[in-house]
């Protein structure tokens, strides 16, 4: 066991385990971090564990170290299962398929408590789709929670719907910004392509650059064959870039409740999305932003780009400020964690943080 595990999980007993396995910064990592820092304000001890060191500097480990949010490697599942072992933590919450699947194998072999999220709004392709599968038919062996109706629908056994969630910002609304962007995975099921030809097709009509924010194996062809479009990479402080952009563009073909689209949200900046996965529950159209049809003619997504972009400073701060109201109401720290507390069996201890939190007000 490395010291830097001791010093993660020694002490006082975790109240839960958050592992995944992961080499970049997506939705998950982002939904763990959060996940991890609402448990940690609310007193649960909730350290974050990666099944496999994949090597480089990890973008998750520099935001959870921000955060002050304790961490440690595995060292895969035989890893797991020591520390398991030694630490006994009262719960183990895995996300994604690979830790799905080992979090809930070890879980058992240790008699600990496995409550697994099904992120994913796509089973993939290849392998990846055969291990998702595998993920699937195998959460009997845990609590099972989905980030969006779909998802839940498609497990074989009854899940737990729990919404995405992020913070509130106090970010000002700031509608004079000029960039267009998109987040995520450049991978076909998240439409990065349709956002570049959607960039390739306003170049004639708007002034607006377009902005991408991720990384993926479809970057190199897509930096090639799009050079107007600007690529950023894989970014942990989205909020920060979020101040310098208009509109937030999801062409997804395939999602759960993407995170992106909730922290833009949440930010004041507008989102126009494709009707799929959780975003038609979380988007009313030409309220709180936009939704567009889900298919590969980007036509329909430039009228609308150009629609929004005609709106008046205080037609869009109006989208803004309804986005942000649908975020502290709806998708905050406050709606998700009672339900993902009844799922680890320790709803008691939210009740107690709660009660003291009224006396600390009365006083």
């Amino acid at each position: 066991m490395t010291h830097h595990a001791y010093s993660a999980l020694g002490g006082r007993r975790s109240d839960v385990w958050l592992v995944l396995d992961s080499s970049g910064f997506g939705g998950i990592e982002s939904h763990v971090a959060t996940l991890a820092a609402a448990l940690a304000q609310r007193g649960f001890k909730a350290p974050v564990i990666l099944l496999e060191d994949h090597g480089g500097e990890h973008p998750l480990i520099a935001r959870l170290d921000h955060e002050g949010i304790p961490h440690a490697f595995a060292g895969g599942m035989l890893g797991l299962v020591k520390l398991m072992r030694a630490h006994a933590p009262r719960v183990v919450h895995s996300h994604g398929y690979k830790a799905n699947i080992v979090a809930r194998l070890a879980a058992q072999l240790c008699d600990v408590k496995s409550v697994s999220t099904f992120h994913a709004g796509d089973r993939g392709t290849g392998r990846t789709r055969l291990y998702t599968a595998v993920d699937e038919t195998l959460s009997f062996l845990s609590t099972r929670i989905a980030v969006s109706h779909a998802i839940a629908s498609r497990i074989p056994y009854s899940c737990t719907l729990v919404d995405n969630f992020v913070p509130a910002s106090e970010s000002p609304i700031n509608s004079r910004r000029t960039g267009i962007g998109f987040v995520g995975r450049l991978s076909f099921e998240k439409g990065a392509d349709r956002f570049c030809r959607l960039a390739e097709a306003a170049k004639d009509v708007t002034d607006a650059t377009f902005h991408v924010f991720g990384d993926g194996p479809m970057r190199r062809e897509l930096q090639e064959q799009h050079p107007s479009v600007k690529f950023h990479g894989a970014v942990t402080d989205l909020e920060s870039r979020f101040r310098h952009l208009r509109l937030l563009v999801m062409p997804s073909r395939a999602e759960g409740l993407p995170m992106a689209a909730l922290e833009a949200m949440a930010a004041g900046l507008p989102v126009l999305a494709a009707r799929v996965g959780g975003l038609p529950d979380l988007i009313i159209d030409g309220h709180n932003g936009w939704l567009a049809d889900n298919n590969d003619d980007v036509r329909g997504l430039l009228e609308s780009v150009q629609e929004i972009l005609a709106l008046s400073k205080e037609e869009l701060d109006a989208v803004g400020r309804a986005a942000q109201n649908t975020i502290a109401t709806r998708y905050s720290p406050e709606n998700a964690m009672p339900k993902i507390l009844h799922a680890y069996g320790l709803e008691k201890r939210l009740h107690a943080y709660y009660a003291l939190k009224a006396e600390a007000r009365r006083a």
